[in-house]
C-alpha cells in the first residue's frame, strides 16, 4: 500500500462517519502540508505574473504550490486541494528567510491570512534576524 492509498482510505472512512453523524466535521484531523519557502518562491517565479498577481492569501499560494508540486500525481493534488478547501490542513512553511525575491509577497499573504482569521492553521520557521526585518518592514503582524 502507498501512503496515498492509506490516506484515501482514512478520508473515506472519516467521510462515512460524518455522513452518519457519528462525528462532527469540526473534529476532523488536519492534514500537514510541508512547504520549504525556497521551493514556494521558485513555484511563484515559474508562474506568470498574471497567475500570481491576483493572489492575496496563503490559501491561494498553497493551492498553487500543490498544483505545481503534484502536477504529475493528480490524485494526490486533488486530495490535498480538497483538504485545503475544507480547511482541514495545517501548513508548515520552513525557512521563510530563504524565500529570495518572493519573501515579501509570501509574508504579506501570511499576514493577510492571519488577520482574516481564515481557519487555516499555520506554522512558520525563520531565522530571528529575518523576523525582525520583516516586522520592521511591517509585513508580519504581531
Amino acid at each position: 500500500l502507498t501512503m496515498f492509498q492509506v490516506a484515501s482510505a482514512a478520508a473515506r472512512a472519516v467521510e462515512g462517519y460524518i455522513l452518519e453523524n457519528l462525528i462532527s466535521p469540526s473534529l476532523l484531523p488536519r492534514i500537514p502540508l510541508f512547504i520549504r519557502a525556497a521551493e514556494l518562491s521558485a513555484v511563484i517565479s515559474r508562474h506568470t505574473q498574471k497567475a500570481v498577481v491576483g493572489m492575496q492569501t496563503l490559501e491561494e499560494l498553497a493551492g498553487l504550490f500543490i498544483s505545481d508540486t503534484y502536477k504529475d500525481n493528480p490524485a494526490v493534488a486533488s486530495m490535498l486541494a480538497e483538504f485545503l478547501k475544507e480547511k482541514h490542513m495545517i501548513i508548515f512553511i520552513d525557512g521563510l528567510d530563504e524565500a529570495a525575491d518572493n519573501r515579501g509577497f509570501i509574508e504579506e499573504c501570511i499576514d493577510r491570512t492571519s488577520r482574516d482569521q481564515s481557519n487555516i492553521r499555520l506554522m512558520v520557521s525563520t531565522r530571528e534576524y529575518a523576523f525582525e526585518s520583516s516586522r520592521a518592514c511591517r509585513r508580519l503582524g504581531a
